[in-house]
C-alpha cells in the first residue's frame, strides 16, 4: 500500500535480505549461482561464489537480495552465514543419495540449532527434468510437440511427462519425513544448472518465502489458518465492510482489488470466487455467501484457497493494505502516535503538555461509524451490547492489548453497555486520551471520512480550543448558544463537549464525587470511571499522571425534520484535576458537609478563580445523613448570593441526586446561570428570552436615554460657559477673583467678614450686584464636559457598549 491508505508508508529503502546456499561439497551450489546470475553455466565455477546483490527491481521492489555462497570446509564462515541468512537453500545431487541423507542428519539439524527463523528450500541439483514444485507444464509440452510436428514427439513428451509425475511421487514420499520433522522447509523442487531448468523458479520462490511468509498464515501440519491469522482475516474484513452490513458486496470487493493490485474485478472474476468459496467453504453455502456478498468465513476461505495455491502473495498484500508486518502485528500509522492538530488558530503538537490547551471531540465520520458498529453487534435489537458483544468487537485488536477497551478490561460478568453508555465511554477516551482514541478507531477497522488520508488524525478527532476564560461572545461561539428566539444548545455544531473540572484539595473527596457520578441511572448517560491507562507508550498517555473522568452523554429525544440538521452530540465530561492547569467550562467547588476545613478550602478556591470562570458549589452529603455545621453552609450560601450564582448542588450517594447534578452541570453552562454577575450579562439574561424585536427596541430605547440625557448635560454645560463669557466681556474689564473671606462695599472698600456665614452672603451679594468674576481659567474650562476614566457613567457606557457588541 501507498500512501494515502491504511497500510503503512513504503520505507526509503528497500529491505535487505540474504539468500544462503549450502550443501555437501560437490553437490553444485556454486554453478548454481553463478548461472543464476550470468545466464551461463561455468565450466570450471569457482570454489566459493562472492556475495552477490541483486537490484530491487529484478524481483522485489522492496526487497534488496544479497546471494550467499558457502563450503563446508570453512565452518566459521558458514556458521555465520547460517545465523544471519533470511532464506536458505538447501542443495543436495539427484545421483547422489548420499548427499540427501546428509540433509536429515547434519543441515537441517544445524540450521535448527543456529536459525529457526529461517525459510528453506530443498533443491535437488544435476536433475535435466525439473520435478517438484514446477513440473514440465503443458505449454511447454505443446511447444515441444510443435517444433517436432509428428505424432512420435508428441508420444515421447506425454512419455516425459507421465516419468516427471512418478518422479515427482516419489521425491514426495522421499521429503515428506523431513517436512514433518522440520517446519520451517517451505518447498521442494528439482533443478539443473547445467541446462538451467527452474533456476529462476528457485531463486523466486526463496525470495518470496521471505517477502510473503507462509508460516506466519498456516499451519501446514493441521492444513489450516492459524488463529492469529483469522484474527488479521477479520479486521481486513471489517475495515472494507464500512456499512457493517456483515458481507463484502460486489463494490466492497472490487475496492480490495483495485487498491491491491490496481485491477478492476471483472464479473467473471468474481463468478470464479463465488465458485471456489461454495466449493471449499465450511460451514455451509450460507455461513459463506449471501445473495449480497461474502462473509467473513467466506473471505477466510478465500485466503485460505490462495495459501494453499502458493499465493501467499496475494494475502499478504491484501494484509499489508491494513497495516499488518510480516509477524502479523499491526500498528497505527505513525501520525496517530504524534499527531498534530488544528485548533483554529494554526497547528498544535499534541504533547503531554497540550492536551488540556483544547477539547478533542470524535468526527461526525467516527460518530456514526461506532454507531453502526453497536447496530452491527447489537443481536437482540433490545438497544444494548452484552459483555460477549463487547469482547467480539474488540477482538481484532492486537494481541499486546486484546482482551481490554480503551476504558478497561473486559469481563463476561460486566453489564449490558447501552447505546448512550458506548457513545460516552468513546467520548470520554477524545476527550481524556485522543491518542488512544485515534489509535482504538484504527485498530477497529474505521478508515475515516476520507480513505485516502485515512493516516491523518483529522480524520478520527476534532480539535476545538479550550474552554479558557474569555469573552462572553467567544463562549457562546465555541458553545453553539444562540440568542433570543434563536436560542439553543450546540447550533451549528456536530458535537459540543462541556468539561467540567471538580476541585477539592481532599482527593480522596474527588474520587467518592466521580463515584457518585457514575451511579447515575437511564437512558445510559453515565459511563464507570476511568483512568486512561494505555499499555503504549505515547507521548500523551504516558506515566500515571493522567485525568480521570466521568463522561454523560446527552442524546435529544426528537428527530431531526426534512432539511434540518442532526441535533449536536453532547457530552458532559467531569474531570479530576491533574498536575497540570486545565481550563473548564465549569468549576465544581467541592465541599465535604461535615468537614469545616473542606469548605474554607472551596471559599479560598472559589476567591481564586478568574472572574469570568463560571463557578459551582457542589455539597456532597455524607451517607449517614449528618447535619453537619449548618452556620458555614449559610456563609456558603451568601457566597452564592453575592456572586449571583445558585445555590450549591446537592451530591450523595445515590443515584437520583448523581443524575440532577448532571443535568444540572449542562443546564447551568447551557443558559449561562453559574458565571459570576454583572450589569451587562444581567441585562444579556433580561432579554435573552425575548424576541429579537423586543430586544432591539428595548436596546435602541435605552439607548436614546443616555444619548439624550449625555446631549443634555453637554449643551447646559456649554450655555452656562457662554452667558459667563458674555457677563465678562459686558464688564468693564477682567477683575482678580475675590479672596476668601472678602467682599465688595459700597465704597469700594473691603471688609472682613466676622463668620463663614457672612463671608457667603458677601460672595452672593458681590456675584448679584457687582461686576462678573472669572472663577475658572482657560485651561480648566475645556475639562468641563469630560468625565474621568473610571466615572460611574463611563463604566456603564462600556459595559453596556460590550453587551450590544456581543
Amino acid at each position: 500500500g501507498g500512501a494515502g491508505r491504511l497500510a503503512p508508508r513504503k520505507a526509503a529503502m528497500a529491505r535487505p535480505l540474504r539468500v544462503l546456499v549450502a550443501g555437501d561439497d560437490g553437490v553444485g551450489k556454486s554453478s548454481i549461482l553463478y548461472t543464476f546470475v550470468s545466464g551461463q553455466f561455468p565450466e570450471a565455477p569457482p570454489p566459493v561464489v562472492h556475495d552477490i546483490t541483486l537490484p530491487p527491481e529484478r524481483y522485489f521492489e522492496d526487497a534488496e537480495v544479497t546471494l550467499m555462497d558457502s563450503s563446508p570446509r570453512d565452518q566459521e564462515d558458514l556458521l555465520a552465514k547460517l545465523s544471519i541468512a533470511d532464506a536458505i537453500i538447501l542443495v543436495y545431487s539427484v545421483d547422489d543419495d548420499a548427499t540427501f541423507e546428509h540433509l536429515g542428519e547434519y543441515w537441517l539439524p544445524l540450521i535448527e540449532e543456529r536459525n529457526r527463523k529461517t525459510t528453506v528450500f530443498i533443491a535437488g541439483n544435476k536433475a535435466d527434468t525439473p520435478i517438484g514444485a514446477d513440473p514440465v507444464t503443458e505449454e511447454r509440452k505443446s511447444s515441444a510437440a510443435g517444433r517436432e510436428g509428428d505424432a512420435a514427439a508428441l508420444a515421447a513428451a506425454d512419455a516425459a511427462a507421465a516419468a516427471a509425475e512418478d518422479a515427482y511421487v516419489a521425491l514426495v514420499e522421499r521429503v515428506e519425513p523431513l517436512l514433518q520433522r522440520f517446519r520451517f522447509i517451505v518447498d521442494f523442487i528439482h533443478v539443473s544448472a547445467s541446462c538451467e531448468v527452474a533456476l529462476g523458479d528457485l531463486f523466486f520462490k526463496a525470495i518470496d518465502s521471505v517477502v510473503n511468509p507462509i508460516a506466519p498464515l498456516f499451519d501446514v501440519q493441521y492444513a489450516d489458518l492459524k488463529p492469529e491469522a483469522s484474527i488479521a482475516i477479520g479486521r481486513l474484513f471489517r475495515c472494507f465492510d464500512q456499512d457493517m452490513d456483515g458481507v463484502l458486496n460486489e463494490r466492497e470487493m472490487g475496492k480490495i482489488q483495485r487498491l491491491c493490485f490496481g485491477l478492476d474485478l471483472e464479473a467473471e472474476d468474481l463468478a470464479t470466487l463465488r465458485e471456489v468459496v461454495q466449493t471449499e467453504g465450511r460451514g455451509g453455502y450460507e455461513a459463506n455467501l449471501t445473495d449480497a456478498g461474502f462473509t467473513t468465513e467466506g473471505v477466510t476461505t478465500l485466503c485460505r484457497h490462495f495459501i494453499e495455491e502458493n499465493k501467499a502473495q496475494v494475502v499478504w498484500k491484501m494484509l499489508r493494505l491494513v497495516g499488518y508486518d510480516n509477524d502479523l502485528s499491526v500498528a497505527p500509522p505513525g501520525a496517530l502516535n504524534f499527531m498534530a492538530v488544528g485548533d483554529g488558530a494554526g497547528r498544535l503538537e499534541l504533547t503531554a503538555d497540550s492536551v488540556d490547551q483544547a477539547v478533542f471531540q470524535l468526527t461526525a465520520g467516527a460518530a456514526a461509524y461506532l454507531e453502526r458498529l453497536f447496530d452491527r453487534y447489537d443481536a437482540g435489537g433490545g438497544g444494548a451490547l452484552d459483555a460477549a458483544a463487547v469482547a467480539e468487537i474488540f477482538s481484532i485488536l492486537p494481541s499486546s492489548i486484546r482482551g481490554r477497551s480503551p476504558w478497561g478490561s473486559i469481563s463476561l460478568d460486566d453489564p449490558p453497555l447501552t447505546r448512550s453508555q458506548w457513545s460516552a465511554q468513546w467520548s470520554q477516551t477524545a476527550a481524556l486520551a485522543p491518542v488512544v482514541a485515534a489509535q482504538h478507531l484504527y485498530y477497529l477497522g474505521f478508515q475515516g471520512d476520507d480513505p485516502e488520508r485515512a493516516a491523518e488524525t483529522q480524520n478520527y478527532l476534532v480539535c476545538l480550543p479550550a474552554p479558557r476564560p474569555a469573552t462572553d461572545a467567544a463562549r457562546r461561539r465555541r458553545l453553539g448558544i444562540g440568542y433570543g428566539v434563536d436560542g439553543g444548545f450546540g447550533l451549528g455544531l456536530d458535537a459540543v463537549t462541556v468539561k467540567v473540572l471538580l476541585l477539592s484539595p481532599d482527593p480522596a473527596l474527588v474520587d467518592r464525587a466521580l463515584g457518585d457520578l457514575a451511579r447515575a441511572p437511564g437512558a445510559g448517560r453515565a459511563c464507570t470511571v476511568s483512568t486512561s491507562v494505555w499499555p503504549h507508550a505515547t507521548p500523551v498517555v504516558a506515566g500515571e499522571g493522567n485525568p480521570r473522568g466521568v463522561a454523560y452523554e446527552f442524546h435529544s429525544e426528537e428527530a431531526a425534520g426534512a432539511g434540518e440538521a442532526a441535533p449536536p452530540r453532547v457530552t458532559v465530561l467531569f474531570l479530576a484535576p491533574g498536575q497540570r492547569r486545565q481550563a473548564a467550562d465549569l468549576v465544581f467547588l467541592l465541599y465535604d458537609e461535615d468537614s469545616e476545613e473542606s469548605k474554607r478550602a472551596a471559599l479560598s478556591a472559589c476567591d481564586a478563580l478568574p472572574p469570568s470562570q463560571a463557578r459551582a458549589f457542589v455539597r456532597r452529603r455524607p451517607e449517614s445523613g449528618a447535619a453537619g455545621d449548618r452556620a458555614f453552609d449559610a456563609r456558603i450560601d451568601a457566597r452564592c448570593r453575592a456572586l449571583g450564582i445558585p445555590p450549591p448542588f446537592d451530591l450523595a450517594g445515590d443515584s437520583e441526586r448523581a443524575a440532577e447534578v448532571a443535568r444540572g452541570a449542562l443546564a447551568s453552562v447551557a443558559a449561562e446561570e453559574h458565571l459570576p454577575k454583572s450589569l451587562a450579562r444581567a441585562i444579556s439574561r433580561a432579554f435573552s428570552g425575548a424576541p429579537s424585536w423586543y430586544s432591539t427596541v428595548w436596546a435602541l430605547a435605552v439607548g436614546g436615554i443616555f444619548a439624550v440625557v449625555g446631549y443634555e448635560f453637554w449643551r447646559r454645560s456649554s450655555k452656562g460657559d457662554a452667558g459667563r463669557e458674555g457677563s465678562a466681556s459686558s464688564g468693564s474689564g477682567a477683575t482678580a477673583p475675590v479672596p476668601t473671606g472678602a467682599s465688595v462695599g459700597d465704597g469700594g472698600g473691603a471688609t472682613v467678614a466676622t463668620s463663614p456665614a457672612a463671608a457667603t452672603a458677601a460672595a452672593a451679594t458681590a456675584m448679584t450686584d457687582a461686576p462678573a468674576v472669572r472663577l475658572i481659567t482657560e485651561e480648566a474650562r475645556p475639562m468641563m464636559c469630560q468625565l474621568a476614566p473610571r466615572h460611574p457613567y463611563m463604566l456603564l457606557f462600556t459595559e453596556w457598549a460590550g453587551t450590544l457588541r456581543a
